[in-house]
């Protein structure tokens, strides 16, 4: 960890590349049947389309919720 100002303090945490991707997979399996997509029955849109349709932020986010407290 690194000490920064006002008491705060900056924490690095390694994940392996395939937890993540692995991770990544659980979670575009868990928000996929819930993303309308046009063209594409629910469940079924491309990872890429489903990430964008919810938004790169939002997608990250529930990949570090996951990944954060096993860390």
């Amino acid at each position: 960890h690194e000490n920064l100002k006002d008491g705060k303090i900056k924490l690095t945490i390694e994940v392996e590349a395939a937890r993540i991707a692995l991770v990544s997979d659980e979670v575009f399996k868990k928000l996929a049947p819930t993303v309308k997509v046009a063209g594409f029955r629910p469940g079924k849109a491309p990872k890429d389309i489903v990430e964008k349709e919810i938004g790169s932020e939002r997608f990250e986010a529930e990949i570090l919720d996951i990944i954060l407290p096993e860390s």
